[in-house]
Formats: structure tokens, C-alpha cells, sequence
């Protein structure tokens, strides 16, 4: 059987994680780590550092040097442990309030801009909520009328005035005909009933803005990069530097 490389444990789903606890390593020991990992994860890594720490990095990555065996091994065992019980972060954040139904997404996006106000825009920029559907022109508004019973998308409608006031206007065609009969003839519905109508309209929303059948454009917001949080204890930071023995 061929031999497994060093850190062939890392998957994409890590790197979130991994640019976190690779910008408070040494250099030297980003180094060992970006050499055993595919370019296209190591270059992601690289974009996310600092230049002058870019620059030490492919300077020790431009020598060809005898590494440890048991210093690398320690680092990958370093950075296993790490990685298993690291938690949260922004993408763990989005992936959880994609997933909750509309009314609690509201809830918890408006918690978050309470607590942090830049964390909370970019996760309202990135997360498919019911209120989204106002943002939508009239040919994407038609695709998702395909993929939902007309009867939930008039329930979504009829809940809320405003995404209602914002919709109808552009559906000049049968479609907006046929949402404002539907909404006209339809009456309250229980709490419970709305919210499944939500989810389906929901579910079917953000699968076409996952896929890139349709695009979602929300009013333009500076994105800047996350704060860096505090450092857990015991980071790679304290794995002493690969030995190093020129060849």
C-alpha cells in the first residue's frame, strides 16, 4: 500500500479552521505544513497571512532541507487535536442559522448584529433567508415559482407586507395575477402551517442560489475581515521549529 503523507487528514472543511490556528504558528512551522498539503489548499492558506510572514515562509520553502521525522509528526499530531476540538467560527455560524427555520433565522441574525454589527452583515450577506425573496428581479422570482406550489409562495406573500409591496410590483404577467388571486382567496393560516410554507419556499430559494440558477443582489456593504479572535491555549505555536539539516 502506498504511504500516507504527513497532514493527509486535512480536508477542505478544515481550512476555516486551519488559516485560524496557522496564523498564530511560527513560520517556520506554517512551512512544514503548507509543503505537505495540495497547492490549492496551501495557496489559500498563504493568501490569508500576513506578507512579511509570506515572505519567511517560502524563503524556508525555497531550500531543500532534511526535515525531523518526529518534529513533523509532532506538528500533525499538534494540529489533529486542534482542528477535532476547535469551535465555531463564521462558516460553522452560517452553515447552523441556514439550516434553523426563517423566523429563528431572524432571531439569531439580530442577536448576533446586537453583540457584533460587522459579523452580523456579513452573515446576512451570506445566509438565504425568507426576506431575501424581496430582493429578487421578476425572472428569478418566475424560476422559483417552479420549484414551490403557488400556495406557499402566496403565504410567504401574505405574511408580510413588505416583502409583498416589494414583489408584486414587478410581476407585471400572469404570475403576479395569479399571487395576488391566490393571496385574495386564501385566508389566515395557523402559525404552525406558515412556517412549513416558509421552509419549502426557503428550501427551494437557497438551493437555486447555492446552484447559480439565480442571484441574489443585496444593497452593496463593506465586507472586512474577521476580527482575529483570542488564541486558545497551547497553540502550534509552541511546537518547537522543524529541524533542519541542509542536504
Amino acid at each position: 500500500d502506498e504511504e500516507e503523507l504527513p497532514f493527509s487528514f486535512v480536508r477542505d472543511r478544515h481550512l476555516p479552521m486551519l488559516k485560524y490556528l496557522l496564523k498564530r504558528a511560527q513560520p517556520q512551522t506554517v512551512a512544514v505544513v503548507v509543503h505537505f498539503l495540495p497547492a490549492p489548499m496551501a495557496g489559500e492558506i498563504l493568501t490569508t497571512l500576513d506578507p512579511a510572514v509570506r515572505r519567511e515562509i517560502v524563503e524556508n520553502l525555497s531550500a531543500i532541507v532534511q526535515l525531523d521525522p518526529e518534529n513533523v509528526d509532532s506538528i500533525e499530531d499538534s494540529l489533529r487535536d486542534r482542528l477535532d476540538y476547535l469551535m465555531g467560527g463564521e462558516d460553522k455560524l452560517a452553515e447552523l442559522i441556514d439550516e434553523v427555520p426563517s423566523v429563528l433565522q431572524q432571531e439569531l441574525l439580530e442577536a448576533i448584529r446586537n453583540k457584533d454589527d460587522q459579523l452580523g452583515a456579513r452573515l446576512g450577506k451570506r445566509i438565504v433567508t425568507i426576506d431575501d425573496i424581496a430582493y429578487l428581479d421578476a425572472a428569478g422570482l418566475k424560476t422559483l415559482s417552479r420549484r414551490v406550489p403557488i400556495r406557499s409562495l402566496a403565504a410567504v406573500l401574505r405574511s408580510s407586507d413588505d416583502i409583498r409591496n416589494k414583489i408584486l410590483p414587478k410581476l407585471t404577467s400572469g404570475l403576479g395575477q395569479w399571487l395576488t388571486q391566490e393571496i385574495e382567496l386564501s385566508g389566515d393560516i395557523a402559525s404552525d402551517r406558515l412556517a412549513e410554507e416558509q421552509k419549502k419556499v426557503l428550501t427551494a430559494l437557497s438551493t437555486l442560489v447555492r446552484d447559480g440558477t439565480i442571484e441574489i443582489k443585496k444593497d452593496e456593504e463593506n465586507q472586512e475581515a474577521l476580527p482575529v479572535a483570542s488564541a486558545p491555549a497551547a497553540l502550534l505555536e509552541e511546537t518547537s521549529p522543524p529541524g533542519e539539516e541542509k542536504k
